[in-house]
């Protein structure tokens, strides 16, 4: 009887042991998966993370002193790509000026077809107009009333140069102004875009990405410089 034990205890033995040989399999398996889920899932974080939006702020400096800020933001996807630009400027000049803008551009397929400025002067409304490309046509709504602009299909305006260089380019849509104004490069990743006598930009810069803008104007001159992230 005792054999018969022994023989009856070592068969249940080596049974547990397949079935803990079984059950550790399924553990290590298990622990595979999980791993496995885990690099999938952050793979999944790190491509999603790829897609945010690109952001850049500027400070705004005169005389070695921050007059305000300038923010852009890109979102790109297949079907758009989306610029967002918010600025705030405090100056004392003889007075107190607040000036404060926003503005949006939306490319479709490399082609501009919707854009928007607004800006103010210590809380007064000094630009807020809208540009839709509809029926291969723009059409600009300014101060409530709509006009058509001979303009062909945009590639390029003043937010979106600060993502890019514009190299071969010689024209810019300027948003506020509501025309194409053309781009002189001065060498050495520098550009220059002139709005009217006496008030251009320089665009610098480097491996193809904007390192700075200097802003000039009649009244005052500054120079936007990256913040560090």
């Amino acid at each position: 009887m005792i054999p018969m034990l022994i023989v009856y205890f070592l068969r249940r033995m080596q049974k547990n042991a397949f079935i803990l040989k079984l059950k550790l399999r399924f553990v290590k398996g298990l622990e595979k998966l999980k791993l496995i889920s885990a690099v999938v899932l952050l793979s999944f974080c790190y491509a999603q993370a790829d897609t945010l939006p690109n952001q850049k702020t500027f400070n705004i400096v005169k005389n070695n002193k921050v007059l305000g800020t300038i923010t852009i933001s890109r979102d790109a996807s297949n079907e758009a790509t989306v610029y967002h630009l918010k600025s705030t400027i405090n100056a004392n000049l003889l007075l107190k000026f607040c000036i404060k803008g926003e503005e949006k551009a939306i490319f479709k397929d490399g082609i501009l077809v919707y854009s928007s400025v607004y800006r103010s002067v210590n809380n007064k409304v000094k630009s807020n107009h809208k540009l839709v490309y509809k029926k291969n046509k723009y059409l600009l709504n300014r101060d409530g009333s709509e006009e058509v602009l001979s303009l062909k299909p945009i590639s390029l305006n003043l937010v979106s140069l600060y993502f890019k260089e514009p190299k071969s380019k010689k024209f810019v849509y300027c948003d506020n102004a509501g025309q194409m104004l053309g781009i002189e490069s001065l060498g050495e990743g520098k550009y220059k875009v002139v709005f009217e006598k006496g008030k251009y930009n320089i665009f610098h810069y480097r491996d193809g990405k904007c390192i700075g803008v200097e802003a000039n104007s009649k009244l005052f001159d500054v120079n936007l410089i990256p913040v560090a992230s």
